[in-house]
Order: structure tokens, then C-alpha cells, then sequence
């Protein structure tokens, strides 16, 4: 009963803070602004809601202390690299007149919004939190369901006129959008900006054809046979992001405070750690088939997430440990 609480609620605050968000607050400042309904202010309403949206995300990812890295590396773009391929195949091009200059700076700052509210919100908060709460969950299904409802939220377009065909076709690509950037956002160790970063600019390259005169562009509904070969080539992005999520799953195991490698009796690597108020880890071991690859820093960032997750500091007991935290880099959450 607990677990259909907790599932309830995500359910509860996606659908009703989007709607309030990306719905009413527009239809609310349209009518006591007396905007006009055109493109500009469209994209200068959606500025102004993303940006109360931000503000109130961050407020939620503070009060329920999760905690998220902010720090860019280039190996998080390496980890990205399908990702920032369809970024570019996803450009749409257009000719652009000195008219549409505006519009193009506007559209520009719209993405750049959207992409940080949707991933702090998504990925921020509500698969942050689903982890932090269903932490003895697998994390695909956490993942799986948040992208779901990041998926399902694309709904709400029907309001505008835009043929059933193409909204479920929105919810289906969103929902494997929703699912690689929760796969690199798990396996950058909870990185938000680079999710931030290829939101972004997803946004923009798919954005251009907005500025086109509503007469020029035609929203038609999509055929059985368009339907299908349009989300075909998301097949490749979306088995790629769950062979990120289960790769490291299929290597390291937990259970009773122990990641390790093998069977539980007998392990071929292990870390194991007392959890109080801190994580105090105590032992780590590496058979020698497997020492030269790494494998006792796998087994740490395993903690370092685990303790990330449930915002507690660690204190290494065992030198191997002690020799790989005691650097700068983790100050913040390493116990001297």
C-alpha cells in the first residue's frame, strides 16, 4: 500500500504541476497581460512559466535533499556521443529573413529554458526521487516510468488542435527521449547539466520550422505506414541507452551493504560498508584475475552514488579507500 502511495504520487505532481505550469499560468498571464496570440509572445510566455517552473523544481530537489553534479567533463560527451548524432540529423533547416531575427533569438532562449526546466524536473527531481524512494528497486523500472511520464505529459497537446496521430507520436519519441537522457543522467552519476546541455539543443535543432507562417506550415495526421517508419529511427538511441543502463548493473551486484562482483558467498571484487548517519566503508577486496581494470573504483562509485542518493557523508576505514577519496574532488562528501 505504501509503494501505491508513492507511485500515486509521482503520478499526482507530474500531471498537476505541468498542467498548472505549462497551462494554466499561460492562459493566466494571456489574459490579464492582453497579449497578443502570436509567436513572439508565445515564446516569451513559455520563458516566463519555465522560469517560475525552475524556481520551484529547484525548491522541491532542496527541500527533499537530492542531490545532483553540475560539473561538466568531457567523457560526458563521449557517453552522449548517439545522443549528440541525433541532435544534428534533427536539425531542420529553413531560409531565414532578416523579419524572423527576433523570433530566432526568442526561440533559442524557449529551448535553453525548456531544456532546464524538463530536466531538472524529470530527471532532477522525479527520477531522483524514485530512486531515493524505491532505492531496492532495478533501476531500468524507475527509469522506464519516469520517461513514461515524461512521455505521457505530451498529452496535454491536444488541447491545441494537433492531430491524435501526431500527439501519440510525441508521447511514444518522448518517451525514448525521456529514457536516454535518464541513462546518461544515471551514468554521468546523476550529472544534470550535461542532460541540460542535449535537451537544449535538441530543442533548438527541431525548433526552426516554428518560425514558418502557420499558412506555410502544414500539420497533417500521420498515416499507419509514417507513424511506424518515423519512430524507426529511434530504435538504435533507444537500445543503446538501456545497454548504458544495464552495463554496469550486469557487473556489479548489491545486497546486505556489499557491492561486489560474482556470487555474494565467494565474490570476485566486493566493498562493504557499515550505514548509520554516514557510510563507513571498511572493506574492499579485488581478486587478482581482475586487479589493472579499475575495478575497485567501480565498486566505490557504486557508493558514492548510493550514499548520493540517501545524502549521507562517507568515511573510509580501509585503506584502499581511504587512498582513493581522500582527494580533492570529493571534499564535499568524504569524513577526514
Amino acid at each position: 500500500m505504501k509503494k501505491i502511495k508513492k507511485t500515486l504520487y509521482f503520478i499526482l505532481i507530474t500531471f498537476i504541476f505541468n498542467y498548472v505550469i505549462l497551462f494554466l499560468i499561460p492562459k493566466l498571464l494571456a489574459c490579464t497581460l492582453s497579449i497578443d496570440n502570436n509567436i513572439s509572445s508565445k515564446y516569451l510566455i513559455g520563458i516566463l512559466v519555465r522560469m517560475i517552473g525552475i524556481i520551484v523544481t529547484i525548491y522541491l530537489i532542496k527541500r527533499n535533499n537530492l542531490n545532483l553534479d553540475k560539473k561538466i567533463k568531457i567523457k560526458h560527451f563521449f557517453i552522449s556521443w548517439l545522443f549528440i548524432i541525433y541532435i544534428i540529423f534533427n536539425i531542420e533547416l529553413i531560409s531565414i529573413n532578416s523579419n524572423m531575427y527576433l523570433n530566432l533569438l526568442l526561440m533559442f532562449i524557449d529551448a535553453i529554458f525548456v531544456g532546464i526546466y524538463e530536466e531538472l524536473f524529470f530527471r532532477g527531481y522525479i527520477l531522483n526521487k524514485l530512486i531515493k524512494e524505491f532505492n531496492k528497486t532495478k533501476t531500468i523500472i524507475l527509469v522506464l516510468f519516469g520517461s513514461l511520464l515524461f512521455g505521457l505529459i505530451h498529452f496535454m497537446n491536444l488541447k491545441s488542435g494537433i492531430p491524435f496521430s501526431l500527439i501519440l507520436y510525441q508521447v511514444i519519441y518522448a518517451f525514448i527521449i525521456g529514457i536516454a537522457l535518464s541513462s546518461i543522467f544515471i551514468k554521468t552519476k546523476f550529472n544534470i547539466t550535461i542532460c541540460i546541455i542535449l535537451h537544449s539543443l535538441y530543442d533548438i535543432a527541431s525548433g526552426f520550422t516554428d518560425l514558418l507562417p502557420k499558412n506555410v506550415l502544414k500539420i497533417n495526421a500521420l498515416d499507419i505506414n509514417s507513424f511506424i517508419y518515423g519512430l524507426l529511427p529511434f530504435v538504435p538511441l533507444l537500445l543503446y541507452s538501456l545497454f548504458l543502463l544495464k552495463q554496469k548493473k550486469n557487473l556489479i551486484k548489491y545486497k546486505d551493504y556489499k557491492f561486489y562482483i560474482g556470487s555474494f558467498e565467494n565474490s570476485d571484487a566486493e566493498i562493504t560498508f557499515i550505514e548509520t548517519d554516514i557510510i563507513n566503508i571498511n572493506h574492499t577486496f579485488v581478486n587478482e584475475k581482475f586487479r589493472g581494470q579499475k575495478i575497485g573504483l567501480l565498486l566505490i562509485d557504486e557508493v558514492l552514488k548510493y550514499a548520493t542518493i540517501r545524502n549521507k557523508k562517507i568515511l573510509p576505514t580501509c585503506s584502499y579507500a581511504k587512498k582513493e577519496l581522500f582527494k580533492e574532488k570529493y571534499k564535499d562528501i568524504i569524513i577526514k
